[in-house]
């Protein structure tokens, strides 16, 4: 079994579940492709560390997603806008074995008597305790919210570039700057 002190969750990653490892300390097991390891944080510290690479952090994260879908709890976590890369969690993300899913590899889902059978990308069949309406709910929200956040992205980018002409502002006689004022190319 592989254990690594540092990770950062990508676009390979197809889940992450909160572990024990045998000291009794709360580890994350990684699904990754068709390997699997411990990493040596907690899931919520996994994509807490993950956002800070990126220059965000979970707390940001969470709030921002409950702001966008106005819902309270278990809500998707967008990791990294520009790739795509999201993840939701499928109980309380304070519950030590919570799953987090990346929805880009779940390919399938299965009701098994009140349970769901999960088939991933890479061929993996995980069983969760969760009806199959509720899980395909949490999935819908996570690639609605994934939408929005792209949807949003270039939004922004095409409201930048559909400028004909930047505005220039006026520099006064004393230096300073007149917002109130603004020349453009074409004055």
């Amino acid at each position: 079994m592989y254990f690594l002190k540092y990770y950062l969750i990508n676009q390979e990653t197809s889940l992450i579940k909160g572990e024990h490892n045998e000291y009794g300390k709360l580890c994350s097991r990684v699904l990754e492709g068709r390997k699997t390891f411990l990493v040596d944080c907690s899931p919520i510290k996994l994509l807490d560390e993950t956002l800070k690479f990126y220059g965000f952090n979970y707390k940001g994260a969470k709030t921002g997603a409950k702001s966008i879908l106005r819902k309270n709890s278990m809500c998707p976590i967008v990791l990294n806008q520009a790739l795509g890369i999201c993840m939701f969690p499928i109980n309380s993300p304070d519950k030590h074995d919570n799953i987090w899913f990346n929805p880009d590899h779940i390919v399938q889902t299965f009701p098994y008597g009140s349970k769901t059978d999960v088939k991933l990308s890479n061929g993996v069949i995980i069983r969760v305790n969760l009806k199959l309406s509720t899980f395909n709910n949490k999935l819908q929200i996570a690639h609605q919210y994934r939408r929005i956040t792209h949807d949003r992205g270039r939004l922004t980018m095409t409201m930048i570039l559909d400028e004909k002409k930047e505005p220039v502002f006026i520099i006064e006689e004393n230096g300073g700057y007149n917002f109130d004022k603004m020349k453009r190319d074409d004055d």
